[in-house]
């Protein structure tokens, strides 16, 4: 296996096989409540789990991680758009599903995946629904489950963007994308406090990087 340079990263170039094989990538911090759910949804679903972890997360977190077999990262948390272009690059494949800790495929998009690595669809970018949960309900109404977002793609025809907080894949120009039927189901928030403390948090990356923006232009 050799590793070529990707800016600032290095992705693990994926030997030629005659089946298209897929990542995971997660990232996380302290989400031993919701992981074991998204682990236990991906087998057999993927050919390899990357767990990427902030610095400072919890033993329990990582633990629970390894004994799924995931192969598991930490690095410095900065933003989001950072954070998933360093899981991208830990990836054995080139073929990414980007996953987030306490979101979890759902029969229907399993189904896809295994049809993609067998090579019956085929495309350079995979874009799926997302259902939310929050509170103890699933969301219905209000236009949060009606977006299409690019989850699965090939790293050598896009990337994250660089944003702090709402972060994206850019597919180079010409990419083909595919819309797939199955969703990602996500537990959102599963109280009113834990969507303000997230809020709060968010709020203040995009503080944290106004302000080295604005340190750059003054300098």
């Amino acid at each position: 296996m050799v590793s070529v340079p990707y800016g600032s990263y290095y992705f693990y170039s994926a030997p030629n096989t005659a089946m298209p094989e897929i990542s995971a990538a997660i990232i996380s911090h302290n989400e031993e409540n919701h992981i074991v759910r998204t682990l236990a949804a991906l087998k057999g679903a993927v050919d390899e789990i990357v767990v990427v972890l902030n610095q400072d997360t919890n033993e329990q977190t990582e633990h629970i991680c390894r004994s799924h077999g995931a192969r598991v990262f930490r690095n410095p948390f900065v933003g989001y758009g950072q954070q998933k272009q360093f899981a991208t690059a830990c990836a054995m494949h080139n073929l990414i599903l980007s996953i987030d800790a306490d979101e979890a495929p759902d029969d229907v998009l399993i189904n896809e995946l295994n049809a993609i690595r067998k090579g019956l669809l085929t495309a350079d970018a995979y874009s799926v629904g997302i259902k939310n949960f929050y509170c103890g309900k699933w969301m219905r109404f209000g236009g949060i489950n009606s977006s299409k977002r690019i989850r699965l793609f090939n790293r050598n025809k896009g990337s994250w963007d660089n944003p702090p907080v709402h972060e994206k894949i850019i597919m180079h120009n010409g990419a083909t994308i595919f819309h797939l039927k199955g969703n990602i189901l996500h537990i959102a928030y599963e109280s009113r406090e834990e969507h303000l403390r997230k809020l709060k948090d968010m709020q203040g990356l995009v503080q944290k990087s106004m302000l080295v923006n604005l340190f750059g232009l003054c300098c």
